[in-house]
């Protein structure tokens, strides 16, 4: 859903969604439409990760996952991914999984 974004007489920005009829503060979530006053141009929001800096991972390497929730077992990644190879870890002093 599209919004319009304005300015209060404080020089706080805030949103209107036109469908809705509700005025925020906070920025709609990313993906989001918001067209603001002329003569700024209509943008998308953009998520806070796309505006990071990627850096490659190590050469063979597509995931890295870090605490796992405990409930977790080999089998439950043969369901959504092609996994090559994985090693979990239980750590005793913080009872987490770990998966490499």
């Amino acid at each position: 859903m599209p919004f319009h974004k304005y300015t209060s007489p404080e020089g706080i920005p805030y949103y209107w969604n036109p469908f809705t009829k509700q005025t925020q503060w906070e920025e709609p979530p990313p993906g989001t439409w918001v067209y603001p006053e002329p003569p700024e141009q209509p943008y998308m929001v953009k998520s806070p990760l796309t505006s990071m800096p990627r850096k490659p991972g190590p050469s063979g390497c597509n995931l890295f996952v870090f605490h796992l929730p405990n409930e977790w077992s080999n089998l439950f990644y043969f369901h959504y991914f092609k996994v090559l190879k994985m090693r979990i870890n239980f750590i005793l002093t913080s009872k987490t999984l770990e998966l490499f």
